[in-house]
């Protein structure tokens, strides 16, 4: 029973490990920074291309975005850009 508890406690170290490490990557990644802020800082009325959204991270949807999505821009008449909020 030991034995399982430790193996256990030890895969949740490794995974954690994994887990800060991609995070400090990304956080470092200017590029990355760069592009992200600038999705951000754009009104949700400013026409966006469709590989832009994708690349993004987000979706052209028809109507209107989810809840707990964010509209960053519109891909086309009545198709916002919407990129699924972190956290919900």
């Amino acid at each position: 029973m030991k034995i399982l508890f430790l193996l256990s406690a030890l895969l949740f170290l490794v995974l954690q490990v994994q887990t800060q490490h991609k995070a400090q990557e990304e956080a470092q990644d200017p590029a990355l920074q760069d592009e992200a802020e600038a999705v951000m800082a754009a009104p949700e009325n400013t026409p966006i291309s469709r590989s832009s959204c994708r690349r993004s991270g987000a979706t052209c949807r028809v109507g209107f975005c989810f809840g707990g999505e964010l509209k960053l821009g519109s891909c086309a008449f009545l198709r916002p850009c919407c990129k699924e909020l972190p956290g919900l």
